[in-house]
């Protein structure tokens, strides 16, 4: 599996905006300008251009020609059926991609301050118990979050599955544990607010 990340500082100026935005096809820049916020069309150009990158350089093709397709929750895969897998995820000032011969599910989040309320519906009893215990709730709560979300991701559901039934604890090495069936998952702090999970279909 490769991870790559792109941050994104000060924001995009626009003829820079609408150059790249151009090498994307034109329902997918609609996708992209529909998003109110422009913040929010910045970094999911900036994903959608960094999985192009990735999978061109494998693909040895120019990134317009990246047979980039959507299933109809959103997920996106590689439409020509070839043993590559993809996914991305943007928060704050980053945007990720994972690419791998797996399927894959990557989530990244800022942190912001812990709410139980959020956890109550989000996580397990188990969770909830470590999250009780825990020194720093947020950071874990994070963790687990974008774990789940990794596999919601991954599985291509959308956030209508049952978070509470993904459960995660963790070995005293920091290994992930959890209750889903061949799935590998892995979370990682990164940078200094934001925590990133991925996942992978083994």
């Amino acid at each position: 599996m490769e991870i790559t990340a792109v941050r994104l500082t000060g924001g995009v100026p626009q003829e820079v905006f609408t150059h790249w935005l151009s090498c994307l096809p034109g329902k997918r820049q609609a996708e992209i300008l529909a998003r109110r916020m422009r913040a929010d069309q910045e970094r999911s150009l900036c994903g959608e251009l960094l999985a192009r990158t990735m999978l061109a350089r494998i693909l040895h093709c120019p990134l317009p020609a990246v047979p980039i397709s959507r299933e109809e929750r959103g997920k996106p895969f590689l439409k020509d059926g070839q043993d590559l897998f993809f996914n991305i995820s943007h928060s704050g000032e980053y945007a990720v991609c994972a690419v791998s011969e797996h399927p894959v599910g990557i989530d990244i989040e800022r942190l912001r301050k812990y709410n139980p309320n959020v956890a109550r519906r989000v996580c397990s009893g188990a969770e909830l118990a470590l999250l009780a215990q825990s020194k720093d709730p947020a950071r874990l709560f994070y963790r687990l979050w974008t774990l789940k979300e990794s596999f919601v991701k991954l599985t291509g559901t959308g956030i209508g599955m049952p978070l509470q039934d993904i459960s995660f604890s963790f070995a005293p090495d920091g290994t992930v544990i959890s209750n889903q069936d061949n799935v590998l998952f892995q979370s990682f702090d990164f940078a200094e607010e934001y925590c990133l999970s991925v996942c992978e279909r083994r």
